[in-house]
């Protein structure tokens, strides 16, 4: 009852006296707002970020599903002050995007650098049939996020953005990622670096696989690229996903063995319709990767 007491106190702080502190505004702090229930849930959870505010619906705050309350549950234990706002607000702040009654005032999440010594004990150290993904030139927020969300759910361990070739880790990533982007460890990986990277991927027997489209191949006068169901990849992988326009770049593609396509289902596909949108693709290949090896591991 006290709960709801203090629930009902629109525009005051949700706190305990003993743990109040001062508000940190928008305006002192370069920070985000991270909206809807899996990335706020996620990001308490992870807690790669730091947390300024949330602010939450009334009707979330008395809310008894279990995501909701593990969330207060989380800003009460980490001295998050919470504070009720109405939906109207959350939908101002939140670009009008689906928010679900919560929005959390944070710092921006960046991808890490992983220097030599971290990335040669990495492709070292993996356990047998790895995936990671390199993806290079992901510009589309909503794109990137539904990769990283297929690229968890089948497995993948890292993810690798070029630098300067992809949208920023943004909320509306974390929002179209249902949360992942916050628990997925992603990094950097700087131009220079491609070939010490390839180099290293190759001498501990890593498979890189690119990914393109039947035009795609013709334009790099590439040879005929395998299909996904022709593919065997019973080792560690690097799976490369490129521009929708463009492709994967011409010096990574040169360092990709393997090149995998997606053979449509009809014959007379019309041209300007006959590729896939990339997350679409990321999710086709990976779903087959994953099936893939669960069999092996059944016969």
């Amino acid at each position: 009852m006290k709960k709801q007491r203090l629930a009902r106190h629109r525009g005051k702080m949700l706190l305990n006296p003993k743990n109040r502190r001062k508000t940190i505004m928008p305006s002192e702090i370069s920070d985000e707002i991270l909206f809807g229930t899996n990335p706020v849930l996620l990001a308490l959870r992870a807690g790669q970020r730091q947390f300024y505010r949330l602010l939450i619906t009334e009707a979330k705050t008395l809310s008894q599903e279990h995501h909701n309350q593990e969330i207060l549950r989380l800003c009460s234990e980490r001295n998050i002050p919470v504070k009720i706002e109405e939906a109207v607000v959350l939908k101002k702040i939140s670009c009008d995007r689906p928010h679900q009654g919560l929005c959390l005032e944070c710092s921006p999440l960046v991808p890490s650098e992983m220097l030599h010594s971290k990335l040669s004990s990495a492709l070292r150290d993996a356990a047998q049939q790895k995936l990671w993904l390199l993806l290079d030139g992901i510009y589309d927020p909503m794109n990137l996020g539904a990769i990283m969300r297929s690229a968890y759910f089948f497995g993948v361990e890292r993810i690798f953005l070029m630098e300067g070739s992809s949208c920023p880790l943004s909320p509306i990533v974390s929002k179209a990622s249902a949360g992942v982007m916050e628990i997925l460890p992603i990094h950097v990986l700087k131009r220079a670096q491609l070939k010490e990277f390839v180099k290293l991927a190759k001498e501990q027997k890593w498979d890189i696989v690119g990914t393109v489209s039947k035009n795609e191949a013709k334009q790099a006068n590439l040879a005929e690229p395998c299909s996904i169901h022709e593919l065997q990849l019973p080792d560690n992988v690097i799976l490369v996903f490129g521009n929708e326009n463009k492709g994967i770049d011409w010096e990574l593609l040169q360092a990709c063995p393997t090149v995998v396509t997606i053979q449509p289902g009809r014959n007379d596909i019309t041209e300007g319709a006959d590729c896939l949108n990339v997350s679409v693709a990321a999710g086709v290949i990976l779903s087959h990767i994953a099936w893939q090896r669960q069999k092996s591991t059944t016969t």
